[in-house]
């Protein structure tokens, strides 16, 4: 049979009732010829029965043990069938019924130096307050992203298939930018502004959530580490502010995760290379440092959902 144009993976763990929307998002699509892959990581719910019900041969359904995000992520790409690439979490939806095919248009078109495209994204009530770019559409580079200079934020990628093959999803529950940088260091980027996803940020147990930076803090410091260890170099030779603002991260997760005395060295290392918004979140940091780690929990909380207000 002749595959499919463009695969969409969807990790997914006991998110049975959101599943329904993901997939009219997919079935409503203008270009019909595409393979989804949900990967089950692991789920106590009835998501094998809901995507069995959907019954439409595009779909493949993969189970495995609860490993996190990203090593679903990984399992699904086993499946890929297409030479085209997306990833749609399954608490977010597709934007509109061309959006398939304007992301596999954009990128077939494009030179083969450009390995990814990347979309903006909206909210469910229709913002889109995710990104910041100096364009409407631009050819950008490692660099480019590594500063944050022509562009930051959220973004839908769609890849080709021979990019997706030169380095996995890092083993973290969350830091796909690991990945996105080191792809970046041997393909450019295009970058649209033209939305793609719709992030439902208020799904209830987002990964971008404080109660899971709170969960996840010990492995997000291991990331932020293995982050700054790579680009470090880079980073101090063309943009030192950014080694401040990753160094501060990590001190905040380090902070998280009960880590006093490496907080106040991440917190040390990154003062003198910080820009100043940078340097007043490290003195609020290690001002927070001196009381315990449960009351430290309590204080990123209330500051998460505004104090309450």
């Amino acid at each position: 049979m002749k595959p499919p144009r463009v695969s969409v993976i969807t990790p997914t763990y006991n998110r049975a009732h959101l599943l329904p929307r993901a997939w009219n998002s997919l079935r409503r699509q203008t270009l019909a010829d595409f393979q989804w892959i949900v990967v089950d990581d692991g789920s106590s719910d009835d998501t094998r029965a809901v995507v069995a019900g959907f019954a439409d041969p595009r779909i493949r359904y993969v189970y495995q043990d609860n490993q996190g995000c990203n090593i679903a992520r990984n399992r699904g790409e086993q499946e890929v069938e297409a030479d085209f690439v997306t990833f749609l979490d399954s608490d977010d939806e597709l934007y509109a019924a061309d959006t398939l095919n304007m992301m596999l248009n954009t990128l077939s078109a494009a030179r083969p130096e450009i390995g990814m495209a990347y979309f903006t994204v909206v909210d469910g009530e229709g913002r889109q307050g995710f990104h910041v770019m100096q364009g409407d559409e631009m050819e950008t580079t490692y660099l480019d992203h590594l500063c944050r200079q022509k562009i930051r934020g959220e973004f839908m990628p769609i890849f080709r298939r021979e990019t997706l093959a030169l380095t996995p999803w890092p083993l973290y529950n969350g830091m796909e930018v690991l990945r996105h940088w080191r792809l970046l260091r041997h393909y450019q980027a295009l970058v649209v502004r033209k939305p793609a996803r719709i992030y439902h940020h208020k799904a209830g147990d987002n990964l971008t959530g404080a109660m899971s930076a709170i969960q996840r803090a010990g492995a997000m410091s291991e990331a932020n580490l293995e982050l700054i260890a790579e680009h470090r170099h880079a980073w101090l030779q063309h943009c030192p502010c950014e080694l401040g603002r990753q160094l501060f991260y990590a001190a905040m997760y380090q902070a998280l995760d009960g880590q006093t005395l490496n907080a106040l060295k991440s917190a040390q290392a990154a003062f003198p290379v910080a820009n100043w918004p940078i340097r007043k979140s490290i003195l609020t940091l290690l001002v927070s440092l001196a009381v315990p780690a449960p009351l430290r929990k309590r204080l990123f909380l209330l500051r998460a959902r505004g104090w309450g207000a």
